[in-house]
C-alpha cells in the first residue's frame, strides 16, 4: 500500500467518476462534504443519504462508504445500513 505526500492511499484520479456519476455519486459534493478525502486515506466515511440510479432503479439510502481494490482498480463500495442500525455506531 502506497501512500503519497498528503497522507492519502489513493488519488482522486484513481476513481471512475463518470461511472460514479451515472449513478448519482457526484464529486464535488464528496469533496464539500469531506467524505472524498476520507475515502482517499482508505477510511470509511458516513454515514451517508444517497440518491441512486441503478440500471433504471432508484435507489434512496443510508450507507457508509468505503474504497476497495477489485482486479488491482480502486472502486467505491457501498455499505448499506438497515433500518434498525444506529447512526451513531457509524460516527
Amino acid at each position: 500500500m502506497n501512500v503519497n505526500q498528503k497522507g492519502r492511499i489513493y488519488n482522486p484520479e484513481d476513481l471512475n467518476w463518470n461511472e460514479l456519476s451515472v449513478i448519482g455519486i457526484d464529486r464535488e459534493e464528496m469533496e464539500t462534504t469531506g467524505i472524498l478525502e476520507e475515502l482517499l486515506h482508505g477510511k470509511q466515511a458516513g454515514p451517508v443519504h444517497l440518491h441512486l440510479m441503478l440500471y433504471g432503479i432508484f435507489v434512496e439510502m443510508d450507507a457508509t462508504l468505503r474504497i476497495l481494490e477489485v482486479d488491482g482498480k480502486p472502486i467505491v463500495d457501498i455499505i448499506g445500513l438497515k433500518a434498525d442500525d444506529s447512526l451513531e455506531e457509524y460516527e
